[in-house]
């Protein structure tokens, strides 16, 4: 009977010891061997093809991005590559043709960019504008150079100011024109320090009588006998050439011109009386003689 107990005893503790080490691990005995031998269900099944396709998805996400990340860390060696061969004057590896080929908007930019540089056509508008004022400002530098030619100084010259102030944009014909402007100028002081051309009589007496009332008495003097070379019986000339010897304290030529103007003209002795280019002559006797009145 105690070697029966014993027996038992042993057991039990045997027993209690199993119970204790299935539960310290968390799973009972006859449910770990129940899960052992069950079949996962339909459900169970399709939730982890469905976790194995996103675990695919991911992988496939990850390798595309390490290859884009590889990509463009290759394309920098491959540009440092690209200037080195231009400075060496090396061909290029076969990496930076295929950074070239990867890169075909680099060279659409590069092309746009290139076209923007070019310069646009001018229009036709402006051009037939152009044309029209370069003909216009032509017509008036031609009008100008036939008064030139003609020695009509003052007018070239103001045709030519036109052309200036009208077509500031003709630069080529500006320049020349400014130089025609100047030679006019010249040209108007060397005929007004010449003189006006005198021809005839009439010419030479309105000039001698400019130069008598500026007291420039030679001068008027010399005239005066130019005209009267030219009509030797003009008595308004001899008159004036009196005036002029009276003037100059010269008492017998004065006399004598006067006398002689008197007979070509009778009443040149009325405006002998209160003329004052004759004052020095009143009180003379001679002079008292002629311009008394012809008894009738």
């Amino acid at each position: 009977m105690a070697t029966r107990k014993a027996a038992s005893s042993k057991s039990q503790a045997r027993r209690s010891k199993t119970v204790k080490s299935q539960k310290t691990k968390g799973v009972a005995p006859k449910r770990a061997a129940s899960a052992k031998s069950a079949k996962p269900s339909k459900a169970s099944r399709s939730a982890t093809a469905g976790s194995n396709q996103l675990k695919s998805k991911d992988k496939a996400a990850k390798t595309k991005a390490k290859k884009v990340g590889a990509s463009k860390k290759v394309a920098k060696p491959a540009k440092k590559k690209a200037a080195r061969s231009a400075r060496t004057g090396k061909p290029p590896s076969k990496t930076q043709k295929t950074v070239r080929k990867a890169s075909p908007s680099l060279r659409k930019t590069s092309k746009a960019q290139r076209s923007t540089k070019k310069k646009s056509p001018p229009r036709k508008e402006s051009v037939k504008t152009r044309a029209s004022n370069f003909s216009a400002a032509l017509k008036v530098y031609e009008a100008g150079l036939k008064l030139m030619h003609a020695e009509a100084y003052e007018k070239a010259k103001a045709k030519f100011g036109e052309l200036t102030q009208r077509f500031t944009d003709e630069m080529e014909l500006l320049d020349r024109t400014n130089v025609l402007i100047q030679a006019c100028d010249q040209r108007i002081r060397e005929k007004r320090s010449a003189g006006p051309k005198l021809k005839t009589a009439d010419d030479y007496y309105e000039v001698a009588i400019a130069e008598m009332n500026s007291r420039r008495l030679d001068i008027a003097r010399d005239h005066l006998n130019a005209a009267l070379k030219r009509s030797p019986k003009a008595d308004h000339v001899l008159y004036a050439l009196a005036a002029v010897s009276a003037l100059s304290d010269e008492r017998d030529d004065a006399l004598e011109y006067l006398k002689k103007s008197i007979q070509y003209r009778d009443k040149n002795r009325f405006l002998a009386v209160n003329d004052t280019d004759l004052e020095s002559l009143f009180e003379d006797p001679e002079f008292i003689e002629l311009i008394k009145p012809e008894e009738s």
